[in-house]
């Protein structure tokens, strides 16, 4: 079985990639401007705030088939005037012993290029965090 651990280190602090079982394809689009508005990709979910946006957006979201919790946001790179609130669901998923997940914002291959402000809830099985630009988001620890 290949190994599929790949590990980023940020402010000397070992960081990696929550893995479940695959799920399947989720995806969803919704027009989203000024007003703000919530879209849904299976458990997981984006709110962008009144204000956030300048103008209508065609925003779509995409949870891929991988072992990984992440969701792609699209157009990548649109910047929020405020910050949107994302959370990822876990639900299903085995989390190692005593630690506390992150959202993680993702590159290319899989590297871990920040690590949002983001806030685990354990007794709900999700994380949930603020992020400003559109990209690729998982579940870290």
């Amino acid at each position: 079985k290949q190994d599929l651990k790949r590990a980023g280190k940020l402010n000397s602090r070992l960081v990696d990639l929550l893995r479940c079982e695959p799920r399947p394809y989720e995806g969803e689009a919704a027009i989203i401007g000024p007003n703000g508005g919530t879209i849904h990709v299976g458990e997981h979910e984006l709110e962008i705030p009144r204000g956030a946006l300048s103008r209508e957006e065609l925003i779509v979201a995409e949870a891929p088939p991988s072992p990984l919790v992440d969701v792609e946001f699209l157009p990548e790179g649109l910047q929020f005037s405020r910050p949107a609130h994302l959370t990822l669901s876990y639900k299903g998923c085995l989390v190692p012993a005593n630690t506390t997940l992150l959202i993680a914002y993702l590159g290319v291959g899989n590297r871990i290029l920040e690590l949002p402000p983001s806030l685990d809830r354990k007794d709900i099985s999700e994380i949930e965090g603020e992020i400003n630009h559109f990209s690729r988001y998982a579940v870290a620890y």
